[in-house]
């Protein structure tokens, strides 16, 4: 299904190839405001989502455009995000399980027919009420940053002298 997304032109079967070779930003470098990706995937590492933010930006992604669970992971991975195949499909199905998702059986393209997702109205309150809880967990998290920066960072090291 093509899109407005990064990577929504990538084939099936370039799931893997893209996690190998996908610009990214750090989560060091997003902290830092730096909004250029990483020459190299080597030379910064893919954000390995967790269970919840994996829920989230799935719940987010389905919203924006429909989708089975393949091309979900392509475009979390456009996004810098890594996440176990295993792990979409399982959280896909128990958002689906909630009463969050609505699937259906797409047999219209070449391959194997495929599982495409898409948003309900309970699904979208769900992502509403997740997108407040995350903001609330944000500022939290900039309050605990700014007093760590003020008063708790260790100072910088300074390079020896030299002889």
């Amino acid at each position: 299904m093509p899109g407005q997304y990064p990577g929504s032109e990538l084939a099936r079967g370039t799931a893997d190839a893209v996690l190998a070779g996908v610009p990214t930003l750090c989560v060091w470098h997003i902290y830092c405001g730096e909004t250029e990706p990483a020459l190299s995937p080597q030379s910064h590492t893919t954000v390995l989502l967790r269970k919840e933010l994996l829920r989230a930006w799935l719940l987010l992604l389905v919203h924006l455009e429909p989708g089975y669970g393949y091309e979900l992971r392509v475009r979390l991975v456009a996004r810098g995000f890594r996440a176990d195949p295993t792990s979409v499909y399982r959280i896909l199905r128990e958002l689906e399980e909630q009463g969050l998702l609505d699937s259906r059986w797409d047999e219209a393209g070449q391959g194997p027919r495929r599982r495409v997702y898409r948003l309900n109205r309970k699904g979208r309150r769900e992502l509403e009420h997740t997108a407040i809880a995350f903001a609330g967990a944000r500022n939290a998290q900039s309050a605990f940053l700014r007093v760590y920066k003020k008063q708790a960072a260790p100072a910088p090291v300074a390079a020896p002298a030299p002889a």
